[in-house]
């Protein structure tokens, strides 16, 4: 299977579900909580880093793009925003 076909199905599917091992890039993770109804707004001070809120709770996502975010990040801005 190439690395495209993995990523689409990896898109599909949801992300908490995903492979312990398997990387997501920033931007895909961001995708995917747009779609659970997330609202980013710029933090102050500028940068790569936005104010996340979804339901009334709140985390800090680091937006670079098309590199890698480690698991652990993403676990941590999910149980954040009660994901």
């Amino acid at each position: 299977m190439g690395i495209e076909s993995h990523r689409q199905i990896r898109r599909e599917n949801d992300v908490s579900q995903w492979d312990e091992g398997s990387q997501m890039k920033y931007s895909e993770f961001k995708r995917w909580l747009l779609q659970q109804g997330a609202e980013f707004q710029k933090a102050t001070g500028g940068g790569s880093h936005k104010k996340v809120n979804l339901n009334g709770r709140k985390s800090v996502f680091p937006d670079h793009g098309s590199k890698e975010m480690p698991e652990p990040l993403r676990k941590k801005i999910m149980k954040d925003l009660g994901l």
